[in-house]
This record gives structure tokens, C-alpha cells and sequence, in this order.
């Protein structure tokens, strides 16, 4: 099982993401600065491909290892 920075640093620094349990609509950052912001260092998230757009793309989500996404790629 992965933390949730070992997660984030599987990505590219500069890709932005969805902070979805962040206060108010659509806050986005990179992830860059997601890995300055969090300091959760728990095991049990994973990233995954989440298809969207009925199948036809994907995007890179973390979340917790059969459970809820944390953070979406934005697109």
C-alpha cells in the first residue's frame, strides 16, 4: 500500500488536480503544490485511471484503496 505522497509523486509536478475535499467548487492546484500542502502519511490510497466522457477518456484520480477519489485530474 502507497501514502498518499508517494501517490502524488507518481505524477507530474506540474499536472493540476481537482482538490475535491477542499471548502468550495473546483479548487484546483498541481501537484506540485498538493505535495507542500499535505502531510498525511497513512497507507491505503492508490492511483487509478477513471474513464469518463462514456469510456471514450481517462484521467488520473487518488483515492483511498476501494473507496472514495481525493483528488481528479483536471481536464
Amino acid at each position: 500500500m502507497a501514502t498518499l505522497q508517494d501517490c502524488l509523486r507518481e505524477l507530474p509536478g506540474d499536472m493540476p488536480m481537482i482538490d475535491l475535499p477542499a471548502p468550495g467548487n473546483c479548487v484546483v492546484r498541481t501537484v506540485a503544490e498538493l505535495l507542500e500542502r499535505n502531510q498525511r502519511i497513512e497507507d491505503g490510497y492508490e492511483v487509478r485511471d477513471e474513464k469518463y466522457d462514456y469510456g471514450k477518456k481517462t484521467r488520473k484520480v487518488i483515492g483511498v484503496i476501494g473507496g472514495f477519489t481525493i483528488y481528479r485530474q483536471y481536464v
